[in-house]
């Protein structure tokens, strides 16, 4: 009995401590999957590539008219832009100075602003270049939204022609059009690399023989006579 009585005192004396809880331990976050970059919608010629059969010559067989129509509105594009680069720079510390404008912001309801504020009979050199300057911006937006469109509509009427190209075809303008227009490029190339090193050798060789042995044994009696004549003054 006393021995039971120790026990249940120690018991009561040193309490069982209980056990601490257990961390979770984190989860890995997965990794992240890249996201697949969506490709580019075409919307010109230049955006499509066919290693087999280029653009450019289902284009020159088949839409020429269309290609020159770009290509003139282009040309047109390009002089409208140098024409107002050149205005800019020539009245840049003039009539389209920055600071004549309200926040010192050229944009083109600013411009309206002041051909508005200004006298038409004492500020009429001032406007036109203003309007100038408005017209070119309008030609050229008007050019860039006319180039996208004709673009956009040769896009459209290529891929049509590229499903409707029949296997002859195909044959026919990769062996015409590509691979004898490739070679025929080569070839003149090479020739002209040819006769250019002809002609340099020519002129070398021409250098060299300018002059003739008959010439060159003239000089040479003459030389001689020279030569004896001092050495007879010398006494020889």
């Amino acid at each position: 009995m006393k021995e039971r009585k120790q026990k249940d005192s120690a018991l009561k004396q040193s309490p069982v401590k209980a056990p601490k809880p257990v961390k979770a331990q984190k989860v890995p976050k997965a990794p992240k999957v890249p996201k697949e970059k969506k490709e580019k919608k075409a919307v010109a010629p230049e955006d499509v590539v066919c290693d087999l059969l280029p653009v450019p010559i289902v284009i020159d067989e088949y839409f020429a008219e269309k290609r020159d129509v770009i290509a003139a509105a282009e040309e047109l594009l390009g002089q409208n832009e140098a024409q107002l680069a050149e205005l800019v720079e020539e009245q840049a510390d003039n009539y389209l100075d920055e600071d004549n404008f309200p926040d010192s912001k050229m944009t083109d309801a600013n411009v309206k602003k002041r051909i508005k504020a200004l006298d038409k009979r004492t500020d009429a050199e001032e406007i036109a270049v203003l309007q100038k300057y408005l017209d070119l911006k309008g030609d050229i937006s008007l050019n860039k939204k006319l180039i996208k469109e004709r673009k956009y509509d040769l896009l459209t009427a290529l891929v049509v022609k590229y499903a409707d190209l029949s296997e002859a075809e195909i044959k026919r303008l990769v062996i015409e059009k590509k691979w004898f227009t490739s070679l025929a490029l080569r070839l003149d190339c090479e020739m002209q690399r040819i006769s250019q090193q002809l002609t340099s050798k020519v002129l070398a060789l021409a250098e060299r023989y300018a002059q003739t042995l008959p010439e060159i044994d003239a000089d040479i009696t003459d030389l001689e006579a020279k030569v004896a004549a001092h050495l007879k003054q010398m006494g020889y």
